[in-house]
């Protein structure tokens, strides 16, 4: 065991031998003091063995006149390690310095956050934590989490609890506000239309309506009035309340292409990495050569205690390649197109499971290349919304 640990620290090399008279080398070698370990024979007329970087040297004489060649494979041991590190010494210089600056950055705060806050705008709570001396850049140890929740409670009134926690650089100001009456309940107004369409249910909880099932209503139209008349027969004036279900229509369209793009690679390779130190991006190395290429990316980031990244590398992989156009069926282009506009009523937010009826209608387009289609829609939602009056 303390011989293999010498012979790592003093570098061993990993040597092929490819002949058919091994053994008889091997076994002279041993006669000669030449040690070998590690020995493991491939195939027939190849052995792999391991020998000190300087008993190879006294190798070398006995393989003169002999059908068997030597060649080293790999070098292993500290001073191997040692040279690799020196081939990329501004590598690791980098690495130390960016360390450094992590270390010596970790010891502010860069991020603020607030949370809890509804009554009270961000801008509000910053601004005065700012005058209370928590900005960014402050140092760790210069922040009093505890005095600060202090005087934000004897700032603001409808506040009802504070928390602050320092994680890591960022600070993070929890607010719970006091529950308040709402005033847009006690407003006078009426119930409009929030869009176009066909009315199929009404529900009047207060108030006097203005339509009737079956009746096509236009966005802004008054469907329940806030003036009624109670069991008495006197006119009052309130909020109307009620919901009014409806048939509307939403449209949507998308375009599928006839053909698609096939990514072939060539061979070609150009790595180039990003380094990210805040809103700093350092590159190292240059941008890809070629014309054509894909690029594949993986990201590190370092987080410090918890907060926010603020190092880290971009790993950019530049591929050579070459685009071949492959045509696509005028079915498969048409689902692609569907498809699209179905996902375009569904991020606008069109509930899709309350659809009734669809229709689909087909475009040309004019260079021929592709397929665009209309997607009409019928949901039957509530158009309901309260409208204040002045």
């Amino acid at each position: 065991m303390i011989i293999r640990l010498w012979l790592w620290i003093t570098g061993y090399l990993v040597v092929r031998f490819k002949g058919q008279d091994i053994e008889t080398v091997l076994d002279l070698a041993a006669r000669h003091g030449i040690n070998f370990w590690g020995v493991e024979r491939l195939t027939t007329d190849i052995v792999i063995g391991r020998i000190g970087v300087r008993q190879f040297r006294r190798l070398r004489p006995l393989l003169w006149n002999r059908e068997v060649s030597a060649a080293i494979v790999d070098r292993r041991g500290l001073p191997f390690t040692f040279h690799k590190l020196s081939q990329r010494a501004f590598f690791i210089l980098g690495m130390g310095i960016v360390c450094l600056i992590i270390l010596y950055l970790s010891s502010f705060i860069w991020f603020i956050e607030v949370t809890g806050n509804e009554q009270l705008t961000t801008d509000e709570v910053l601004d005065f934590v700012v005058d209370q001396g928590l900005h960014v850049g402050l140092k760790r140890q210069d922040f009093s989490a505890k005095s600060l929740e202090n005087k934000l409670l004897a700032q603001f009134e409808m506040l009802a609890w504070v928390g602050i926690r320092l994680q890591g650089t960022k600070v993070h100001i929890e607010l719970v506000e006091r529950s308040i009456y709402e005033p847009a309940l006690s407003l006078v107004g009426n119930i409009v239309a929030e869009r176009d369409g066909l009315i199929t249910e009404l529900f009047v909880l207060r108030g006097t309506p203005f339509v009737t099932e079956g009746d096509t209503v236009r966005q802004g139209e008054v469907l329940i009035s806030g003036e009624y008349y109670d069991p008495w027969g006197r006119k009052q004036v309130g909020r109307a309340e009620g919901a009014v279900h409806a048939r509307v229509w939403y449209e949507s369209f998308a375009e599928g292409s006839l053909s698609r793009l096939e990514t072939r690679r060539l061979g070609g390779h150009k790595r180039q990495l990003l380094i990210h130190i805040g809103p700093l991006t350092i590159p190292l190395g240059f941008g890809p050569p070629y014309k054509e290429y894909s690029t594949e990316t993986l990201c590190w980031k370092l987080p410090i205690n918890g907060s926010k990244p603020i190092i880290g590398v971009t790993k950019l992989d530049h591929y050579e390649v070459k685009y071949t156009e492959i045509p696509i069926s005028s079915e498969e282009a048409l689902q692609e197109a569907l498809s699209k506009a179905w996902a375009y009523l569904d991020r606008t937010g069109v509930d899709l499971e309350q659809v009734r009826q669809y229709r689909i209608q087909e475009d040309p387009i004019e260079d021929g290349n592709g397929i665009r289609v209309h997607l009409y829609v019928e949901v039957e939602e509530n158009i309901a919304r309260f409208l204040p009056i002045p």
